[in-house]
């Protein structure tokens, strides 16, 4: 995405750290509050609190393409009994009518799951009357059940299925659907690899934002050549390209971790001090352990 009102890592509330020390405390906070993403295979399989997860760790459970209300609901169940937040995915797209979609917000609020995560998922045709997370919204479902706060996904590379324009108006009407409702709101986005890419879409929608926080998406620790598959699978397509201009054949079986680009992230959230970053996501293609224990042993 290109932007000519990006121009460099300064914007508002922007100094300059006086040394890393200065960055080090940002640093360890973003490792100590990430969130990850986690199937609900990933959690069902596992049949005691892991010692790897933290007690109180935002943990996304999508709900899959393929898969069943069911299962993530059976994930977040696991989830909050070992002491972690569970946050469901929710897409508009999957939900079979507005009375399913009551019964399963029902049941989640029910157990004490008062987050989810809405999204359009990629159901074609759309299972029910939801063809995207602006009709669920506009419905008023979401209203009748004590729901605390709702994520919303944002696109800094972009979406395959939607225009610049479309993005755009979709982000400005869920900002204002969380005011009107005095709604706790907040933007995951798709993954990311390079922090350029992702701060030059954060100050170009900075204003549109508003309150928002943000939450960068990002891969955990994996080879590259997963990274480069799930890229693809994802249409991310600028941090590819960005990657590829200095990548070799030879380096495709490399591991590849975060550490830089947590990095970044930390330097830029020190030096401006009011931008809406305010987190990591990490979606552990390289296994759910191995992101964890990156998280645990990187601070």
């Amino acid at each position: 995405m290109k932007c000519d009102a990006y121009k460099s890592l300064g914007g508002e509330g922007f100094r300059e750290p006086d040394m890393e020390s200065d960055i080090e405390p940002r640093l360890l906070q973003l490792l100590a509050e990430a969130s990850l993403e986690a199937t609900p295979k990933q959690v069902l399989k596992l049949h005691t609190a892991p010692d790897w997860l933290s007690a109180g760790t935002w943990v996304y459970v999508p709900f899959l393409p393929k898969g069943r209300f069911e299962e993530t609901f059976e994930a977040c169940e696991r989830l909050l009994l070992w002491g972690m937040v569970p946050i469901p995915h929710i897409p508009a797209r999957a939900v079979p009518s507005e009375a399913c979609l009551h019964r399963w917000l029902s049941s989640l609020t029910h157990i004490g799951v008062y987050n989810i995560l809405l999204i359009a998922g990629e159901r074609k045709p759309p299972a029910g009357p939801f063809s995207n997370t602006l009709a669920l919204l506009a419905s008023g479902a979401l209203a009748k059940h004590p729901l605390r706060g709702i994520g919303v996904a944002g696109h800094p590379e972009g979406h395959p299925h939607a225009t610049s324009y479309e993005l755009t108006n979709a982000l400005a009407f869920k900002r204002e659907y969380a005011e009107t409702n005095q709604l706790n709101m907040w933007v995951v986005t798709q993954f990311s690899f390079d922090a350029d890419i992702f701060i030059q879409w954060l100050e170009c929608y900075r204003e549109l934002l508003g309150s928002l926080p943000v939450y960068l998406g990002m891969p955990g620790p994996t080879q590259l050549k997963n990274l480069l598959f799930y890229a693809a699978q994802c249409g991310v397509v600028e941090s590819v390209a960005a990657l590829r201009r200095n990548l070799k054949t030879t380096q495709l079986l490399k591991p590849w971790t975060p550490d830089l680009l947590v990095q970044e992230m930390a330097r830029y959230q020190t030096i401006n001090a009011g931008t809406p970053f305010q987190g990591i996501h990490l979606y552990p293609f390289g296994g759910l352990k191995q992101s964890a224990k990156w998280l645990r042993g990187a601070h």
